[in-house]
């Protein structure tokens, strides 16, 4: 598999602000689901959450990329 799969969140909260986190990449978009999931358990706000998955097409394999395991929240 050559493609990859980006955990993402978008803020933009207005006209001068907007963010863009990277919280995790995958091989698989299963895991960037379960891992999206996850994130959206874990925010107890109340906002509608702001995850997102972007596929990479083509980036694998290539020996600089790592795909790491998540940090916990």
């Amino acid at each position: 598999m050559n493609d990859i799969y980006l955990v993402l969140a978008v803020y933009d909260k207005s006209d001068k602000d907007t963010a863009v986190s990277l919280y995790g990449a995958f091989h698989s978009k299963k895991e960037a689901r379960n891992y999206q999931q996850y994130l959206a358990d874990a925010i107890t706000d109340g906002d509608k959450e702001p995850f997102h998955i972007k596929r990479i097409k083509n980036v694998c394999p290539y020996e600089r990329l790592i795909v790491d395991e998540p940090c916990e929240i």
